[in-house]
């Protein structure tokens, strides 16, 4: 099932809670409500970059994914081939429509450089919200890189 996570109330009606996106103190929201912090590690594999996310992709912390894209998506265009890009989910608790933009915004900036963007091994919540919003349909999703094994798996997980 999707988490859901009410916005806190005040006395004039329901508001966003404001939560900095670099704060290191695990984004403490109004109310005393904690909303979960997005880890994103970067690994290259083959032709491929791998950003694996961890924890929720939401309003809060999708500024984080979006500064990590910029970086890793800078000069894209002027690279040949063009890249390769993977989003490691598996780990990905939760992702609102904040976290669906962004992907999509991705996978738009990908496509106009002929890049192209996989979604690699989607945890549960993540694969109902792909299939209910038809992402699932409109993207590349699949348990392992195209390539080769998940990324993330050690050597020795690869007979090597």
């Amino acid at each position: 099932m999707i988490g859901v996570r009410p916005a806190p109330s005040t006395p004039d009606g329901v508001r966003w809670p404001h939560v900095p996106p670099d704060d290191p103190s695990g984004h403490t929201v109004d109310g005393g409500m904690t909303a979960e912090a997005l880890d994103v590690t970067l690994e290259r594999r083959g032709p491929w970059t791998v950003l694996a996310l961890a924890g929720a992709l939401d309003f809060t912390t999708v500024g984080s994914l979006a500064r990590r894209l910029d970086e890793v998506l800078a000069g894209a265009a002027d690279r040949a081939p063009p890249p390769r890009l993977a989003l490691r989910l598996a780990d990905l608790a939760f992702c609102d429509s904040s976290g669906v933009n962004a992907i999509i915004n991705v996978h738009k900036r990908l496509v106009a450089v002929g890049g192209r963007l996989v979604l690699v091994a989607p945890s549960r919540p993540v694969t109902r919200l792909l299939d209910i919003t038809g992402l699932a349909r409109c993207l590349t999703v699949t348990d392992t890189l195209p390539d080769g094994p998940p990324p993330g798996s050690r050597p020795e997980d690869e007979g090597g």
